[in-house]
């Protein structure tokens, strides 16, 4: 490569996922006649401090507060039932509510963003926020911090989210 040029990897997001754009259907949740299904939010990051898993689980308790049925569910590296994430929820009681899921195929992220009432990406650093792109082109709404350049930069332009303080 040149040494004046900066080479750039590109952040790919299939075309397809936008034109499936639909409004939500969330009929297919598993619940009891007559009621209604719980609040879901997916996160879809790691356990590294700059993704701020923590933080996001500290928001959840204070959720499941006001909607007891509320349902977190953590993807990816670090996030698994056993993981050091995990462990830290349980050591302080903030893991009622939360699945945590570990790694999972792309195609079984994207279901789960398909059928979340929202997506909550609380990284506190992020260029592009693939996450929050999938969940916008699949019409679900976005929390993500502000301070993440790249969520703010997607949400702007969707339209479709909230920015809180990571």
């Amino acid at each position: 490569p040149r040494k004046d040029h900066v080479p750039v990897t590109p952040n790919l997001l299939s075309a397809d996922l936008w034109r499936q754009k639909a409004p939500k259907d969330t009929s297919q949740r598993n619940q009891p006649q007559g009621s209604a299904p719980p609040t879901k939010l997916v996160s879809l990051l790691n356990g590294g401090r700059l993704k701020n898993a923590h933080r996001a689980l500290e928001a959840f308790a204070r959720v499941r507060a006001h909607h007891p049925n509320a349902e977190y569910r953590l993807i990816g590296p670090e996030l698994d039932v056993d993981g050091p994430v995990a462990e830290w929820a349980r050591s302080r009681g903030l893991d009622a509510g939360v699945r945590f899921e570990g790694p999972v195929e792309y195609q079984s992220a994207l279901a789960e963003i398909a059928t979340a009432d929202a997506v909550f990406h609380p990284s506190l650093e992020e260029a592009m926020g693939m996450p929050v792109a999938e969940a916008l082109a699949l019409n679900v709404p976005v929390v993500a911090s502000w301070q993440a350049e790249g969520c703010r930069w997607l949400i702007d332009l969707a339209g479709d989210g909230e920015l809180v303080d990571g």
